[in-house]
């Protein structure tokens, strides 16, 4: 917080006594601090008054003063303040900015714009971190601050991202490379074990750190058997790039044993080499089973042949008729399998 003084003067800016109070404005550059609210159409007493201002986004700064018969010009206004990072604040917070986003110090989040929304799954995108003070305000690489720099590592909410080893914050800010397997919506924390900071969270920054994962294009057809779940970005347990095998690749958990002669529903997925439903894929599908003189797709009505998926994806009724056939089946649509 510092002062700026209002004086009343003559056009030789001599300070002369005015008969009645003037009523007058002070606003400044700063869109988050409170001085506009403080000191809105308010009496100058005796002809001069001393005022708080208490900005909270960092730059060149300027306080102007407007009222009723006050000429405008570069009179009623300060020269430019150097408004920098408060080096004091307690905790300090960490700031991610994610691709398209900007620093925007003071606001609730720490920044303006909307994250790009057409981050494909398996790309690589960058994100930035910065250590500012309590008002969002990033520290420059010279500021000194009293707390051990911060070691920061990314957390997201895909199970299965591959990001950049934890780094440490020399110089107040780093960048991190991100890769997503699973589209959906996604979040992207900044977190340190240093005392002295707070992380950047949902918690923090509500709605903040959010980042749309698309699908990529579609390849392939999925099928899931009941007891089975669909698993996007799953690799199928080999921990190195993604399993071409449908079988084990993008789900989890085993068959459920069926009962011979009963019918049952499976799931064909339309997905790209990540196991991502592609809504827009939606082509003709049929099953075929390894052993079809002992199983029966239940369309002899030809309801279920041959039939389209919708939003890239259907159910189909089968029916195992031989106990303990373990046998497979194929699925076929347009030119994927």
């Amino acid at each position: 917080t510092f002062q700026v003084r209002v004086v009343v003067t003559d056009q030789y800016f001599n300070k002369i006594g005015v008969a009645s109070a003037p009523v007058f404005s002070l606003t400044t550059d700063d869109n988050y601090d409170n001085t506009e609210s403080l000191y809105d159409h308010v009496t100058l007493t005796n002809g001069e008054q001393a005022y708080n201002i208490t900005l909270q986004s960092k730059g060149n700064r300027v306080v102007t003063a407007t009222g009723a018969g006050d000429e405008t010009g570069i009179w009623n206004e300060t020269a430019a303040i150097n408004v920098k990072a408060k080096t004091s604040s307690t905790p300090k917070k960490l700031l991610v900015l994610l691709p398209s986003e900007s620093s925007d110090p003071g606001s609730t989040t720490g920044k303006s714009g909307n994250p790009i929304t057409t981050t494909v799954a398996g790309s690589t995108f960058t994100v930035t971190v910065y250590v500012t003070d309590e008002y969002f305000n990033p520290f420059d690489p010279g500021d000194v601050i009293s707390e051990s720099p911060a070691q920061v590592y990314l957390q997201t909410s895909d199970p299965y991202d591959l990001t950049s080893a934890t780094k440490t914050l020399t110089d107040k800010t780093t960048t991190f490379n991100i890769v997503m397997y699973q589209a959906s919506t996604q979040t992207v924390f900044a977190i340190t074990n240093v005392a002295g900071y707070t992380n950047y969270t949902e918690a923090l920054a509500p709605g903040a750190t959010n980042i749309r994962i698309n699908p990529d294009t579609a390849v392939k057809l999925q099928l899931i058997m009941p007891g089975e779940a669909p698993r996007p970005g799953y690799s199928g347990g080999t921990g190195v790039g993604y399993s071409v095998d449908r079988t084990t690749g993008g789900k989890v958990n085993l068959p459920n044993v069926l009962v011979a002669g009963d019918t049952y529903y499976t799931t064909v997925n339309c997905v790209d080499k990540y196991f991502n439903l592609v809504n827009s894929c939606n082509p003709t599908v049929d099953i075929e089973f390894a052993d079809e003189a002992n199983t029966s797709e239940n369309d002899q009505t030809g309801i279920f042949a041959n039939s389209a998926l919708v939003a890239g994806t259907k159910q189909f009724p089968v029916r195992f008729l031989k106990a303990a056939w373990t046998g497979g089946a194929d699925i076929y649509g347009g030119n994927r399998r």
